[in-house]
């Protein structure tokens, strides 16, 4: 029963990531075009209104429409009033969610599980968000840095000292090598977003882990744009969204240890 219930209930998490991923880049543009206050009050009531429904037509889904995974393979991808395609990264995260929590659910006791699950949740919506729109909101990146300390307080996943550690570490490593890159070249090679998401992984995986997040998520980030410059579809000089690499990083860092070929290979 109880893993049943991990897999509804992280599906309907992953709906809620979309919804998120959706919503806040939108908010977030309104309220810099305006100017107005109450930032988080418009957050808050993104994720209820106006309910859910078709991008193109604006049709209100109904209920079967928005059963996670379910309703996108019923449907074949495409929208009932309007015919339109839905994207794939609408099952994709729904799916990403549950596996994340199935993962969490088998390797963690319940309360570090949680944690964990939100902390990778938190990845999802960074990355997708990133990889879309160039972009990691202040508003998941800040309050991921400070519950990553929160959690630590009493050493739930690492020593405090390491979780403090981590955020200034992670900060400052990336901080220094954004400006070593503009000087060098004239121009960014990161956003002042990474800096921020790479803080939030060294306070809640510790500094000791910063340097194979580090490792990994270039590496990953080399060989996705190595292809991409090979099929000539991005230049030298187009903007790269770097925070899907890092939350590849830290998703391969967290997972290893529960890895034991990875582990002997690496040995």
């Amino acid at each position: 029963m109880q893993p049943v219930l991990v897999v509804v209930l992280s599906a309907i998490t992953g709906s809620l990531l979309n919804v998120i991923i959706w919503r806040l880049p939108q908010v977030l543009e309104e309220y810099y075009k305006d100017n107005s206050s109450n930032l988080a009050g418009r957050i808050v009531k993104s994720l209820s209104l106006p309910p859910s429904n078709c991008p193109e037509c604006k049709t209100t889904l109904g209920w079967l429409e928005l059963i996670p995974i379910f309703s996108y393979l019923m449907q074949r991808g495409k929208c009932k009033s309007c015919a339109g395609k839905i994207p794939v990264r609408y099952p994709l995260v729904e799916l990403t969610s549950i596996l994340a929590a199935i993962w969490c659910w088998f390797n963690y006791p319940p309360l570090q599980a949680i944690a964990i699950f939100i902390f990778l949740s938190a990845l999802i919506v960074l990355s997708v968000i990133d990889f879309l729109y160039k972009i990691l909101p202040d508003e998941i990146t800040l309050p991921l840095l400070w519950t990553g300390l929160l959690v630590n307080l009493d050493g739930a996943l690492v020593p405090l000292s390491a979780s403090v550690t981590g955020a200034a570490a992670g900060f400052l490593s990336l901080w220094l090598l954004y400006h070593a890159h503009y000087a060098l070249r004239k121009r960014e090679g990161l956003g002042h977003g990474d800096f921020k998401l790479f803080a939030a992984i060294g306070a809640w995986l510790g500094w000791q882990q910063l340097p194979l997040v580090l490792f990994t998520g270039a590496l990953a980030g080399i060989v996705y744009f190595g292809f991409l410059m090979f099929g000539k579809k991005i230049s030298s000089t187009d903007p790269i969204a770097f925070g899907p690499f890092l939350s590849f990083g830290a998703w391969f860092s967290l997972m290893l240890p529960t890895n034991k070929f990875l582990t002997g290979l690496l040995s």
